[in-house]
């Protein structure tokens, strides 16, 4: 997740704010698998 906060970032300078976050984990045949889910809402 390297530079997951640059990119909430960017997005909020542009007058989205965050408004929920989840993250979700994960095995499958090739390997682990990290899933980011982030809901943003204009301000």
């Amino acid at each position: 997740m390297t530079g997951l906060n640059d990119q909430i970032e960017a997005v909020e300078a542009l007058g989205w704010h965050l408004d929920q976050f989840a993250v979700g984990e994960g095995q499958a045949l090739t390997g682990e698998r990290v899933a980011v889910i982030c809901l943003f809402r204009r301000s």
